[in-house]
């Protein structure tokens, strides 16, 4: 609004800025909002000289409304690039038909020695009492794929499970969403939320692979700013509450004796963290806290309940706590990780299981899993044009959680879906199908 406000009552300013950015880049241009895309072609679009590139895949807008969509990303002097250096032959040849904007995807990806991937696409079967075993499942079928030597376990590999929904209070009995497959799924530690009920929660809440220790920093770094907010400890420069960002710019003009030390403690806690030393990790950090209170001439007062509180997930034995990583399943050292198919968009797996669940009403005769809804395009059916707004979600949340993964893809469906919609059917035949 103030941007729009600014260029409003300064239309100079538009001419200034295409002259200090000659070349813009735009990524990610699906997820864009119409407010947003309306500015840039303001600010951008009619520049005399310079380059204005938008980057992005319609397929895989999942995090806007279809209404917004339908008036944004106007076409022009389009550029398809169809080569996928992500996605091996066998898995782009699933992933293709998904697509609700018709585009060539061409598969790519090897083995980093050259040689071709050969692992088909798995359909995992399962039934209503089986649902819960269909994550060990696809967790053994990884462990033999390493085994036989089809994924390099020295590899920074990166195994995810995934679905759409989520449970809520209030479902009918009957239904499978992302908990039912793993009971133990914590929407608390998929959104990394800031603000725990303990400072121990913070140790067990971070995202997971090649960004791991920083993710730890950031919730060890929340926790203690809740803690400075429980003692009512404000950036004396501005007299608000202080942010990450702040906190350490504070320690480095007032405090900088201490920030090596501060930095040190807080790398040491998170490498605790990483080790799974939650104890350990726990008593460097309320170590680090008194530390840093008494920088500020603060003795732990008001936040004593909630750096005394305690972790409620994981279980206990007499000897010691027994700490389960939040949203993992782990068998024979291979670690899945658990999540919504939004929270891994734009990301690469090694291996992916894709997970139907339910979602709002049945339309079209399509039913309310991924799996009836685009079983006709996995089978080669081109999409009608009048398909319900559901029907085109599911297929974009199929393309999205279908094209993350470089080796291995798996799709949960139930056998009564299985039977009807797949079995038999020629193009399933791209697929090795695999009873839970």
């Amino acid at each position: 609004m103030l941007a729009e406000e600014y260029i409003t009552n300064h239309p100079r300013m538009i001419n200034i800025l295409q002259k200090r950015f000659k070349y813009v880049f735009v990524d990610e241009m699906q997820d864009m909002a119409k407010h947003q895309y309306d500015l840039l072609e303001k600010l951008f679009a009619g520049a005399p000289t310079g380059g204005y590139q938008r980057i992005g895949d319609k397929n895989q807008a999942i995090h806007n409304d279809e209404s917004d969509m339908a008036d944004v990303w106007k076409e022009r002097n389009v550029k398809e690039l169809n080569g996928s250096h992500r996605l091996n032959p066998l898995i782009a040849a699933i992933v293709e038909p998904l697509a609700l904007n018709a585009i060539k995807i061409t598969g790519s990806k090897s083995n980093s020695d050259g040689t071709s991937i050969d692992i088909r696409p798995v359909m995992l079967v399962y039934n209503t009492a089986s649902v819960n075993k269909v994550i060990p499942k696809y967790a053994k079928i990884i462990n033999d794929l390493i085994a036989a030597g089809k994924i390099n376990p020295k590899s920074e590999n990166i195994f995810k499970a995934v679905a759409w929904t989520t449970s809520r209070a209030g479902d009918r009995s009957g239904i499978f969403k992302l908990n039912h497959y793993y009971p133990d799924f914590s929407k608390e530690q998929l959104k990394l939320q800031i603000n725990y009920s303990c400072l121990e929660s913070y140790l067990h809440y971070y995202e997971t692979g090649p960004a791991k220790l920083a993710s730890i920093r950031k919730s060890i770094l929340n926790g203690l700013l809740k803690v400075f907010r429980l003692e009512n400890i404000q950036n004396p420069d501005n007299g608000r509450a202080f942010t990450k960002k702040t906190f350490i710019e504070h320690l480095k003009t007032t405090h900088f004796s201490i920030e090596q030390k501060f930095k040190l403690y807080l790398y040491l806690t998170a490498k605790k963290v990483a080790e799974n030393k939650i104890a350990e990790a726990l008593t460097l950090y309320v170590r680090l806290i008194k530390a840093t209170l008494k920088r500020f001439g603060v003795n732990i007062s008001g936040s004593k309940p909630f750096i005394d509180g305690k972790h409620t997930s994981g279980t206990t034995t007499a000897s010691a706590p027994i700490i389960k990583p939040a949203n993992q399943y782990i068998l024979d050292g291979v670690t899945i990780d658990i999540s919504t198919v939004h929270a891994v968009k734009g990301q690469t797996h090694t291996c992916t299981l894709y997970m139907e669940s339910f979602y709002q009403i049945a339309v079209d005769s399509k039913g309310q899993y991924e799996s009836s809804r685009i079983a006709d395009q996995l089978q080669g059916i081109a999409l009608p044009a009048t398909a319900h707004d559901y029907i085109k979600q599911s297929l974009k949340m199929t393309y999205v959680g279908f094209s993350r993964p470089t080796h291995l893809l798996c799709f949960a469906i139930h056998k009564l879906r299985y039977d009807q919609l797949y079995s038999g059917k020629p193009e399933t035949a791209k697929w090795n199908i695999v009873q839970v």
